[in-house]
């Protein structure tokens, strides 16, 4: 991990560089952040820009960074902030990678720091790095918690690293609850050792599960073990002491929801919550797309792999054809085209919308299986490494995250998709080389694009546009 450490600072340095060369000034929504940043840097912690819609974590940061250091309040230096989430996400994965997957080591991991959304908005004055750093972060000591039987202090530093990162990003509070939900699961199990939970929900939604076998329970056995544990103080109170600061973070999060009257902090008329259900079928397009080697099915890739051997069962199908009607319901019934996707030709999802997603009325139908499948896939390799409980968490988070998003924007897909790669394994160390070589060509291109391929819009003579994700 060394050598892979210091490839990506060096990789980084070069990029930056040429970043802060090829667009010195604040471009994008970085005429927005960089001068709140610049406001907080001198001092004026009262100034705030009505266009910014998340709360000043990332301009905190910024100020703890630069003001001890006395550098100058310059573009680059601010720019570079970023830089150090970017290193710090890099380990985190890696740091997880091994949590997930302890016998392959952090090598499934190796492409992920690369993801192409991520690793462009590493050289910009943008909350993802941020943002993404804490939840990893958080994520990662639950699950290091996890490992040690629910221990307190990896608990209430997950919840602080949770807290954090909602002043990053509000959506963040999502991910704070999906960490006191993984931290309630572990408890439980360590108090119901028939794990009546998952086996209830196994149950419901007629899902397999895999592992040892145990005594046969009926439903009411069930039901009755888990209300028992549940209500049970010593359940209760270990939950509150481990889930102490989550809980202070929610309530937080609520009285500032309840006192501003939205989620965001300004511009709320173009930030209005939608059932934008199509953003579910988007994500699972865009993560089996940036990563397809981890969802397709692992005989594809061994030497006796044949077609005539493949068998389909009929479950599956039936899945497919549930998933396509899902997927027909959420397209033609809760998709929707917020005008910063219409009006904004600098990104890549304008042309995206307009040529693919949206091209004629006949192609979206063409597309419905496409989503079906994707999701399906993801979903089924999702079911081998989780158990049923944390599936259902984990897929529950995405929805609620996705779902009341009325843009578009790859960028909202970032955390989720790490989550995602980092609990479905790469069946081969050569998987991860190609999809790594792949995330390499994607960002060059698209960095080339953004240096090398500036435009001017007629209404604004002598500004150059530039194109990115």
């Amino acid at each position: 991990m060394i050598w892979q450490l210091c490839g990506y600072t060096i990789l980084l340095g070069i990029v930056f560089a040429l970043t802060n060369r090829e667009v010195p000034e604040a471009y994008m929504d970085e005429i927005f952040h960089i001068p709140q940043a610049q406001a907080f840097l001198a001092g004026n912690f009262s100034h705030w820009d009505s266009k910014i819609t998340t709360l000043p974590g990332l301009y905190l940061v910024t100020h703890l960074l630069v003001v001890p250091l006395r550098l100058p309040h310059t573009v680059a230096v601010i720019r570079a902030t970023n830089l150090l989430f970017a290193l710090a996400n890099f380990a985190l994965i890696h740091a997880i990678g091994k949590l997930t997957f302890p016998a392959k080591g952090s090598s499934h991991a190796l492409s992920l720091p690369y993801l192409p959304i991520l690793f462009f908005f590493n050289f910009l004055y943008y909350t993802d790095p941020g943002s993404t750093c804490l939840v990893l972060l958080c994520l990662y000591l639950t699950l290091k918690s996890g490992r040690q039987g629910a221990r307190l202090g990896s608990c209430l530093a997950a919840g602080a690293s949770g807290c954090l990162a909602v002043l990053m990003r509000q959506t963040n509070v999502i991910w704070l609850a999906y960490s006191a939900a993984l931290i309630c699961v572990r408890i439980y199990r360590r108090h119901d050792p028939t794990d009546s939970l998952d086996r209830l929900l196994a149950r419901l939604f007629a899902v397999h599960v895999t592992g040892k076998k145990k005594r046969k329970l009926s439903h009411c056995q069930l039901v009755n073990k888990f209300i028992s544990t549940v209500f049970s103080v010593r359940y209760i109170t270990a939950v509150l002491s481990h889930c102490v600061l989550h809980v202070l973070g929610a309530v937080s999060f609520i009285s500032f929801v309840y006192i501003n009257g939205s989620v965001v902090v300004g511009d709320k008329s173009n930030h209005v919550a939608v059932p934008h259900f199509a953003q579910l079928f988007y994500f699972f397009a865009f993560t089996f797309a940036v990563s397809p080697t981890r969802f397709l099915p692992r005989s594809l890739f061994t030497r006796r792999f044949s077609l005539s051997k493949l068998t389909i069962p009929k479950k599956n199908i039936a899945y497919f054809i549930i998933l396509c009607g899902l997927a027909y319901f959420a397209m033609f019934h809760f998709s929707f085209s917020h005008k910063f996707l219409l009006s904004d030709n600098r990104h890549y999802t304008f042309y995206i919308w307009k040529r693919i997603l949206n091209r004629s009325h006949f192609w979206n139908y063409l597309l419905i299986p496409c989503y079906a499948l994707s999701s399906y896939l993801v979903i089924r390799k999702l079911s081998v490494k989780l158990s049923v409980t944390e599936l259902f968490l984990l897929l529950g988070s995405i929805v609620v995250l996705l779902t009341p998003q009325p843009l578009l924007e790859f960028r909202y897909f970032i955390v989720p998709c790490l989550l995602v790669a980092l609990s479905c394994e790469q069946p081969h160390c050569w998987l991860s080389a190609l999809e790594l070589g792949c995330h390499w060509l994607v960002n060059g291109l698209t960095l080339a694009v953004f240096f090398l391929r500036p435009f001017q819009w007629t209404g604004e003579p002598g500004r150059l546009q530039r194109f990115m994700w």
